[in-house]
């Protein structure tokens, strides 16, 4: 399966929009999150992201919702990753001790606002792309593209801020 993503990368480094520019991203992200997940032919998934800070240069992301198979089974899901700060954008790690990396991702503006950063994984035999899109509305987005073996499917994850976060949303750092 080839995968193509097309976005522009202007000579400037800074969007001023929702997301304050490329070194305010991280410090946006922290706040409660609706999270929409479609992973076609296989499942979809609703729910909630938490993300808080826990010192200067990291955050932790926490998951939770109702996974539902093509199937129609249902149930409980929840995953969690550090995030930590880079200068231009962010750094994904696996919650588990030792740290392990899971995608660094790097971040550009887009054409007629937002942000992009491109990332991979490889966690042989599968490998891991993504897509990390932050729209200047306030919205992110997250595809994941895995293939290996055994495993060829697309995620898409919607995040969008959840009702009681949007009432004391504070405006994003200059950037």
């Amino acid at each position: 399966m080839t995968v193509s993503f097309k976005f522009y990368r202007p000579p400037t480094t800074a969007s001023l929009d929702a997301w304050g520019g490329v070194g305010a991203v991280f410090e946006t992200l922290a706040g409660d999150w609706t999270l929409k997940r479609r992973i076609p032919g296989i499942a979809g998934m609703e729910g909630k992201a938490h993300v808080v800070r826990l010192d200067a240069d990291r955050l932790r992301y926490v998951e939770q919702g109702c996974l539902k198979l093509k199937n129609g089974e249902s149930f409980q899901a929840s995953r969690s990753y550090l995030f930590r700060a880079l200068g231009d954008g962010f750094a994904v790690y696996y919650d588990q001790s030792p740290d392990r990396l899971f995608q660094e991702v790097r971040l550009t503006p887009l054409l007629g606002g937002g942000l992009t950063g491109m990332a991979e994984h490889c966690c042989p035999p599968d490998r891991y792309r993504s897509r990390y899109t932050f729209r200047s509305d306030g919205c992110f987005y997250i595809t994941h593209c895995v293939t290996g073996p055994s495993k060829s499917y697309r995620s898409f994850s919607r995040f969008s801020r959840a009702r009681s976060d949007l009432e004391n949303q504070k405006p994003p750092p200059e950037g």
